[in-house]
């Protein structure tokens, strides 16, 4: 049978398996044939009226996702350089209060997480 994507080839292969079970004689696997045809007609129609969906142009597409990946990096990078001044700020917190000296600037917020990071890939952000 033809391609699923395209209704008005597969309503042709069914007209065709409609009169080939017609010349042989077999009715009902025609009226089956014939019914399918009506019905892949009719999807052809359907879709034939519909407006068509501007195509993307493929460099847009390229370059949207070079620049979620570059955030991605960029975003990847800033927690991992975030999560190595919280081992220091730990380690100089822990130094402070166990030797009575004054506690260490507070830290930065964390710049985002694995949820952060999968609004980036998704596009979301």
């Amino acid at each position: 049978m033809a391609p699923k994507s395209d209704p008005h080839a597969q309503a042709q292969a069914a007209l065709g398996q409609a009169q080939r079970a017609a010349k042989r004689g077999d009715l009902r696997e025609a009226e089956r044939w014939s019914k399918t045809a009506e019905r892949m007609a009719a999807a052809a129609e359907k879709l034939g009226a519909l407006p068509q969906a501007e195509e993307e142009d493929a460099e847009a597409l390229r370059a949207e996702l070079r620049g979620r990946l570059r955030r991605l990096v960029e975003a990847n990078d800033a927690l991992n350089a975030w999560q190595r001044a919280k081992e220091n700020y730990d380690a100089a917190m822990q130094a402070a209060l166990a030797n009575g000296l004054p506690l260490p600037e507070p830290l930065a917020p964390c710049p985002g997480g694995e949820p952060y990071l999968m609004r980036i890939a998704s596009g979301e952000i």
